[in-house]
């Protein structure tokens, strides 16, 4: 399919954008009772050591850190942030055939069929870990340009789950991520609004 990165530009650019409409109204709010803020802060133990989870032991970022003299909070973006969109169907330069249906930019849900030949989820993990690298932008200062958190996959039923908080990454990222699921061996993968809880977070 011809133009993908366009077709997808023009689909889910709206869908991160009220995300990070929200995420800087709860900035202003904060702000306004008096915290300092820090956006996207990386979850640490209380001994400083990156917090890591899932099968894949990957480090999570937070969208707040709100600071006063009393101590410090750390929060995430909470609500409706749905934006409707017609579903979308694409295949991609590894065969993979991928449906896309409206979904939060924070919550990201993944229903992955793997192929026969399926053998590492080891691209995924470096598709992350990339993209959880800062990309500071000039359009939009007070964010990173990072993904947040990846839980799973896990195998239910059958069929591989993975749940992504997409943070402040640009569109690109979905798409890379696409082509690393490919390379992981997917066959098909279904994106679709969460049906299950927020990615696991730290509270330290």
């Amino acid at each position: 399919m011809t133009n993908i990165k366009d077709m997808l530009l023009d689909v889910l650019a709206p869908v991160r954008d009220i995300y990070l409409a929200r995420l800087l109204e709860e900035m202003s709010e904060a702000y306004g009772a008096g915290y300092d803020v820090e956006t996207e802060v990386v979850a640490r133990q209380s001994d400083g050591a990156l917090l890591r989870a899932g099968p894949l032991a990957l480090p999570m970022r937070r969208d707040l850190r709100m600071i006063d003299r009393d101590g410090r909070m750390e929060s995430d973006v909470t609500g409706d942030l749905g934006v409707s969109f017609d579903r979308v169907r694409l295949c991609d330069e590894t065969g993979c055939e991928v449906e896309i249906t409206p979904f939060q930019w924070d919550t990201l849900e993944l229903d992955i069929q793997l192929g026969p030949d399926a053998s590492s989820w080891q691209p995924l993990r470096l598709w992350f870990l990339e993209w959880f690298q800062t990309r500071f932008n000039e359009d939009l200062p007070d964010f990173k340009g990072v993904v947040h958190a990846l839980s799973g996959p896990d195998l239910i039923d059958g069929r591989w789950w993975a749940q992504i908080d997409l943070g402040s990454a640009p569109v690109d990222a979905f798409d890379k991520l696409i082509t690393a699921l490919g390379d992981c061996g997917a066959r098909s993968v279904f994106c679709h609004a969460s049906s299950k809880v927020h990615v696991p977070r730290s509270h330290g």
